[in-house]
């Protein structure tokens, strides 16, 4: 998101202006519902924070509230630091519009109109931060069917943004098989233009930044369909408490992920976050299984449980180490490419040098080392004692 300068000073003021206007919608809307949780409370999921003691109230808080301001938190510093750069606009008014939607705050709205308004609106900035993100231009032009579709459905049916949002609470409540499926392919046309636009059309720092922001997408709306799954079923209180805990902190992942793409701060770090992510992931399950099957299974054989729990211990803390290094190892060679490429030709460069005696040798190795990997146009040399610098040119 290279910022775009000029001289306006009123360039910020829409995006303050719709932040300003969430916050008010929020404010009056989540009163109503704080009074009756019922619109907007998913029935399988409240069955799981109420096994924990957990109120209503409470949870509109966590799950839907808490966000919501730390959305708009973190839009309003982006709009202080980057208020000339239009892409960061768009994402800030994206974002919000995104947490206002899935708030259900418009719901509590005592005037219809003005809910189907603030519902249509929020909606259509949604769609359209996901066919202009990240530069702020469509790209490519087909993609304007998506915004244009959903224009034209809210002219036919003005309650459509609303309605959907009351499905989203209530999967019992009955939907217009045709709303629907022009909502699928609103979604799809969406979906395919960021697709389109990535590889074809994005530099690798724009695709990094959509990196980001899909990866907090994904730990923010994955998480709650398998909680309220779950909450279906007989789960225990301990396993239903780390659900809703994964569920509240998913929503805070997006804003999060927003300001990495904006601000480009560790902007290529994700690939070293998904293989470490991935790598913990895997050696969190292999070691509990060391731990778990051996407990649960050789007390029936043996009949001694506190010799085996000793033995099940022993046995995790063996297989930790070296499970690391393997599952390390492979999560970076699909996931962390650099670092693999990296640890690989220090380890090549080390067994070369083990075999060098001279300086010569030692300086052509570690050339050619440099060579491959950074591919310089030339490299030059100094050894301490040496006449000079001795170079090569590329």
């Amino acid at each position: 998101m290279d910022p775009t300068r000029g001289d306006s000073k009123a360039l910020p003021i829409l995006p303050w202006v719709f932040l300003g206007s969430a916050v008010v919608v929020v404010a009056v809307g989540m009163r109503n519902l704080y009074a009756d949780p019922a619109v907007i409370r998913i029935e399988s999921f409240a069955r799981i924070y109420r096994s924990l003691g957990l109120s209503d109230s409470l949870m509109i808080t966590a799950v839907l509230v808490l966000p919501f301001a730390f959305a708009v938190v973190c839009g309003g510093v982006v709009l202080v630091l980057r208020r000339h750069d239009r892409p960061a606009m768009l994402l800030v008014v994206g974002l919000v519009a995104l947490y206002l939607y899935f708030s259900g705050a418009a719901l509590g709205l005592e005037s219809g109109w003005l809910r189907d308004v603030v519902a249509s609106a929020s909606l259509f900035a949604v769609v359209m931060f996901l066919v202009a993100f990240p530069t702020a231009t469509v790209v490519p032009r087909w993609a304007f069917l998506a915004p244009g579709s959903l224009v034209v459905i809210v002219l036919l049916d003005p309650g459509f943004a609303a309605g959907l949002r009351q499905v989203l609470s209530d999967p019992n409540r009955s939907a217009d098989g045709l709303a629907m499926g022009a909502l699928a392919s609103i979604s799809g046309l969406s979906f395919a233009a960021q697709a389109t636009r990535f590889r074809h059309h994005s530099t690798r720092a724009e695709q990094y930044q959509a990196r980001w922001v899909i990866a907090g997408l994904l730990l923010m709306l994955v998480p709650p369909p398998f909680v309220m799954a779950l909450g279906a079923t007989d789960v225990a209180v301990g396993f239903s408490g780390g659900l809703v805990a994964i569920s509240v902190l998913g929503s805070f992942a997006l804003p999060i992920a927003v300001f990495v793409a904006v601000f480009r701060y560790h902007l290529y770090d994700l690939d070293a976050l998904i293989s470490r992510t991935i790598t913990y992931a895997i050696v969190a399950v292999v070691v509990g299984l060391a731990y778990a099957v051996p407990v649960v299974a050789l007390p029936t054989f043996v009949g001694d449980s506190s010799s085996v729990v000793a033995g099940a211990t022993i046995l995790a803390f063996a297989v930790l180490s070296p499970v690391h290094r393997f599952v390390r190892r492979a999560a970076d060679r699909r996931f962390n490419r650099s670092r693999f490429d990296g640890v690989r030709e220090n380890e090549l460069l080390a067994s070369r040098l083990s075999g060098q005696t001279t300086a010569k040798d030692i300086e052509a190795a570690v050339s050619a080392v440099v060579s491959r990997t950074l591919q310089p146009a030339t490299i030059a040399s100094w050894i301490p004692g040496s006449a000079g610098v001795s170079g090569s040119d590329r």
